[in-house]
């Protein structure tokens, strides 16, 4: 029986909506910068996840939901418990994992330059201004684990309410990238890294489109992006839902789902 190599991500809607993804169970790659990984990456002709859907990715692992593979089976529990310890477990080796997110600072303003989806479903490369709301101060012994996973920015870094824990955090830097690893001496959220620094153990997990799911298949036609927007924030100020068509956005999770 051929073993799996990715989980599915499950299509969502939102400010940062996407189509069904299949995420890589474990790291590739690795020993290269960042470029050089990005450059493979195209070559193979798969994505490197930025840091909203790392998080997404993490908290559907964690969760109660069966979680299948590319081809449409159940993904034992302890192949995903493997994955997860890989990931975050506080252990010798070394392992850590390159993520679609740069960070320059112009004009007094942060931006952020990372991975979303059109209307269409296609990936590209945008230049944000970072969220208000983002952390920014280094914390160790950090942040809050699960409650970085329960709330953050849209863009998925930790906001200014996440509680302190043990997952070290270390804020935007000019230049920089952000990654996620984990060692004997800690696990670490960082958006410093050096785009042209490499390690053994620092690879990255890479994810394709889901076959035939190149479409979002919410229906947004009714709004125009920027109006959907404004409902959002006005919805998240509120904490309550909006419906439009056959779609519920659900504040508190940050998800669209169907009536």
């Amino acid at each position: 029986m051929e073993q799996s190599q990715y989980f599915k991500l499950p299509e969502k809607s939102g400010k940062y909506p996407h189509p069904d993804l299949h995420i890589a169970l474990s790291r590739q790659y690795q020993g290269k910068d960042w470029n050089t990984t990005k450059s493979t990456l195209e070559q193979n002709h798969q994505l490197c996840l930025p840091v909203y859907l790392f998080r997404e990715a993490l908290i559907h692992l964690r969760s109660k939901e069966r979680i299948y593979n590319e081809c449409g089976k159940r993904i034992p529990k302890t192949t995903i418990t493997q994955t997860l310890n890989d990931i975050y477990e506080q252990r010798s080796p070394y392992r850590a994992e390159w993520l679609n997110s740069q960070f320059t600072h112009k004009n007094n303003n942060w931006y952020i330059k990372h991975l979303v989806f059109d209307n269409e479903g296609q990936p590209k490369e945008v230049i944000e201004q970072l969220d208000p709301d983002t952390l920014m101060e280094d914390r160790a012994p950090g942040i809050s684990l699960e409650d970085w996973l329960k709330r953050a920015t849209p863009q998925g870094l930790p906001s200014t309410k996440t509680k302190n824990g043990s997952l070290c955090y270390w804020y935007s830097r000019d230049g920089a990238v952000a990654g996620f690893g984990a060692d004997a001496g800690g696990v670490l959220l960082v958006c410093v890294g050096d785009p042209q620094g490499s390690d053994g153990g620092l690879g990255v997990r890479p994810f394709v489109l889901a076959e035939g799911k190149s479409k979002i298949s919410a229906k947004r036609s009714s709004l125009t992006e920027s109006t959907l927007d404004e409902r959002i924030t006005q919805a998240l100020d509120a904490g309550k839902p909006f419906t439009y068509g056959e779609l519920v956005y659900v504040p508190t999770q940050d998800v669209m789902i169907k009536r």
